[in-house]
């Protein structure tokens, strides 16, 4: 789900999941992101950072804390 403002500030949360039918293992991260959408001279552009914490994994899989950004350019028509 997402929530954007009027001044074009994107608030973010969603959940991702994979599951490992040989081992019968879920690997489930929780992803909340912060984007922004703005223009660089004429170009639109929407920057974005993230947080993503792994509320379940399989056994060799990712643990913890994890980070993300983005920048994303758009062309619209």
């Amino acid at each position: 789900m997402s929530y954007t403002t009027k001044d074009a500030w994107t608030f973010g949360l969603n959940a991702e999941s994979t599951y490992d039918w040989t081992h019968s293992q879920w690997t489930v991260p929780i992803n909340a992101t912060v984007s922004k959408l703005t223009r660089i001279g004429k170009q639109a552009v929407r920057f974005g950072v993230g947080a993503r914490y792994y509320a379940d994994r399989a056994g060799t899989g990712p643990h913890g804390w994890g980070a993300r950004a983005t920048l994303t350019f758009l062309f619209p028509e």
